[in-house]
This record gives C-alpha cells, sequence and structure tokens, in this order.
C-alpha cells in the first residue's frame, strides 16, 4: 500500500467516524432535543466519544411457529418470495400435524374399540365353557370359572376408570 493510499484510508476513516457523531447527535437530540443544551463544546464531545465507544445491543425474544413481521419482510427481500415460502411450510406443518392428531386418535379409538369386542368374545367363550362344565357335572369348576371370568372383567373395567379419573 502507498503512502497516498494510506493517507486517503486514514482521512475516509475520519469523515466516517465525524458522520458517525453527527448521526448520534441527531439521534440524541430526536429523543431529547434539550438533552446538550448548555453542555460545553469539549462535554459534548466527551460525551458523544463515549456513546460512539459503547457497544448498544438490543434484544428481541419471540415465540411461535412464525417470524415477526419485520423477519419476513426482511426474508421476502433477501429470498424471492421468501415471506410466501415460510408461510406455506407453517401451513404444510400445521395440516400435518393435525393429520398426525387424527390418525392417532382413530387409531386409539380403533384399538379400544378391538379390546372391547375381543374382551366380550372371551367372556362369551368362557361362559360357554363353564356352562358346559357345569353340563357335564362339575358344576363347582364351572362356578369358579364364571365367577373368575367376572372377577376379571369386573378388575378390568374398574382399573380403566380409575387411569381415566388420573388422566383428568
Amino acid at each position: 500500500m502507498t503512502a497516498d493510499n494510506t493517507e486517503n484510508q486514514k482521512s475516509d476513516d475520519k469523515k466516517e467516524i465525524h458522520e458517525e457523531k453527527v448521526d448520534l447527535i441527531k439521534a440524541v437530540k430526536s429523543i431529547n432535543p434539550k438533552v446538550l443544551e448548555g453542555v460545553s463544546q469539549k462535554k459534548k464531545a466527551e460525551i458523544i466519544q463515549v456513546f460512539s465507544q459503547a457497544a448498544v445491543s438490543i434484544q428481541k425474544s419471540r415465540s411461535g411457529p412464525l417470524p415477526s413481521p419485520e423477519d419476513l419482510a426482511e426474508y421476502a427481500n433477501i429470498i424471492p418470495n421468501g415471506a410466501e415460502r415460510i408461510m406455506a411450510m407453517a401451513e404444510k406443518e400445521q395440516n400435518h400435524r393435525h393429520d398426525l392428531n387424527n390418525t392417532i386418535s382413530r387409531r386409539e379409538l380403533n384399538q379400544s374399540s378391538t379390546g372391547q369386542w375381543l374382551g366380550f368374545f372371551i367372556v362369551i367363550f368362557i361362559a360357554g365353557m363353564c356352562g358346559w362344565l357345569m353340563f357335564l357335572g362339575h358344576s363347582i369348576a364351572g362356578m369358579i370359572g364364571v365367577v373368575s371370568a367376572l372377577g376379571t372383567l369386573l378388575t378390568v373395567f374398574i382399573l380403566k376408570k380409575v387411569e381415566d379419573k388420573k388422566k383428568q
């Protein structure tokens, strides 16, 4: 780098710093025009120097499936149809979640219904077998089978009711 280029770079840097300071003074005056009244030039320079060296950080927080409207506008500027693509993606995800919930609900209902029908047929089968045992003269064995089947059935229903109450 030559001496002329170095001098030009330094001059450009000084101009940029001066412009930043002028912008900072304008920003401060736009917030409170009277804040710098009665302050000496030296003190103003010190204040501006402190402000220009201070790191200013703005933190925004947002929750939800979509970016803020400002972010959507920036995406639209950067990516062709960026905002529309993000909205389409969110709608597609929502539809997927709804379909998944519907599928789970249908399967749980089918599973419950299937279990009830199987339980019904098992009880009918056991009752028939116990009746057959009683018909053959094995009354005690038949009665034990009927009582066991009904006891098991009642236990299953009671446990299901207790489980449902815990979920609520």
